[in-house]
């Protein structure tokens, strides 16, 4: 019997392809969501490793293997130090006069030999105060308070000039560090001319004690130059000569005159030599000559080095002639009236009309009738003189002046 044929129709699949065969799965990729402007990515966080716990004893163990100098080097900071301060240090150089030392601060200190109560050794530990403190250095002393306050007594008596520090300053003055004392100097005897407090800020100057107290001093430096300038002006003054003449500088003005420096020293001007129509400044070059000299008040007088105008009187003025005057006082017999400097006539009082006043430094229009050049005297009247005509006139003078000159003199 044959086998029974089934036939597949048209448009149905193969039987194989009923066949179970191995399928791929397919992976979808996961959708990114999309982040906004305002949102951040965050970062990756890398993960740390868990610290490890501190062992006490291993720690120890190493300290206990670090040499002792470097390990108290470690733990040393630089220490504030202060003025008048008792520190320990160890000296590291020795050089010709001082001792340097290292007293664990930012720099070296200074030990001078003289302020060393002995010989000290290199690496040798020392004690000392701290007397000063500036950009040369720090400064040391062993010399006790005591021997210094004796010293600066002794140096008080003897009137000797010591070395200190300006360190500050205070409404008063200055402060002052000697050795391991601390000091004052009144600002009005730190110098002959004032400068500014920063002007003598960490300098060191030459001053005489003045007072010492327990714990401090009081101490002046104007004193000194003022004694050094005493002497060199006592050698000056001795080397000059009455009349000598030479060009000075106004240094001051007062009341009663100027001040000039001259032949390095300086003389008073006295106001009377001062012609009043010259102006005198600070600074300005005056030609002087030196009139007198006093060796035991160091002083010298000066005047104007300028030419006698009574010895030109008749080359520069003419009998009868107008001359514009200033009046210099109204005395007892008239008017005195200068016509320069030092040439100064009078104005009888018959030559001035009934209630005519002057007022000291007005200008007025004067004519000469007369003067006397032995006697330096110089007559002068407001209104024009009568002129004899020529052949007529006596010599030098009209008539009508002569007889009136004549009476005024009897009355003077």
């Amino acid at each position: 019997m044959k086998p029974k044929v089934i036939r597949r129709r048209k448009g149905t699949p193969k039987r194989e392809a009923f066949v179970a065969q191995p399928t791929e799965k397919k992976t979808e990729k996961p959708i990114k969501p999309k982040l906004s402007s305002k949102e951040v990515k965050p970062k990756n966080k890398v993960p740390q490793k868990p610290r490890a716990k501190l062992n006490a004893d291993s720690l120890l163990s190493e300290l206990s293997q670090i040499d002792q100098d470097i390990f108290d080097k470690l733990l040393k900071t630089p220490q504030k130090i202060t003025i008048g301060e008792e520190i320990e240090g160890t000296i590291v150089r020795i050089q010709k006069d001082l001792y340097i030392v290292d007293i664990g601060a930012k720099s070296e200190a200074f030990l001078a030999k003289d302020l060393a109560d002995k010989l000290h050794v290199l690496e040798g530990k020392i004690r000392a105060f701290v007397t000063s403190i500036s950009s040369n250095g720090i400064h040391l002393s062993q010399k006790t308070q005591e021997s210094v306050q004796k010293k600066l007594v002794q140096a008080k008596e003897e009137q000797t000039p010591v070395e200190a520090t300006i360190i500050g300053t205070n409404n008063g003055g200055f402060i002052l560090s000697l050795l391991d004392m601390r000091g004052f100097c009144p600002k009005s005897q730190i110098d002959t001319h004032t400068h500014p407090p920063e002007h003598y800020l960490q300098k060191t100057y030459s001053f005489i004690i003045t007072e010492v107290q327990k714990n401090e001093f009081v101490a002046s430096r104007k004193k000194l130059l003022d004694q050094e300038q005493k002497e060199v002006k006592k050698e000056i003054l001795s080397s000059l000569s009455q009349g000598q003449k030479s060009e000075g500088t106004i240094t001051s003005i007062t009341d009663f005159g100027a001040f000039v420096s001259v032949f390095d020293i300086e003389g008073l001007l006295p106001k009377r030599k001062i012609p009043s129509e010259k102006e005198l400044h600070i600074g300005d070059k005056v030609s002087i000559k030196i009139d007198h000299i006093d060796l035991s008040k160091q002083k010298i007088s000066l005047s104007l080095d300028q030419k006698d105008p009574w010895l030109d009187l008749g080359s520069r003025y003419r009998l009868y002639e107008e001359y514009e005057g200033r009046v210099v006082q109204t005395i007892d017999h008239g008017v005195l009236v200068a016509l320069q400097f030092e040439l100064v006539g009078l104005i009888h009082t018959s030559k001035i009309p009934p209630g005519k006043t002057f007022t000291d430094g007005e200008s007025i229009q004067i004519f000469i009738t007369s003067y006397d050049l032995t006697k330096r005297k110089l007559r002068l009247q407001l209104d024009p003189p009568v002129v004899i005509p020529q052949g007529h006139q006596p010599s030098g003078q009209n008539l009508s002046d002569m007889f009136r000159n004549l009476f005024s003199d009897l009355k003077d």
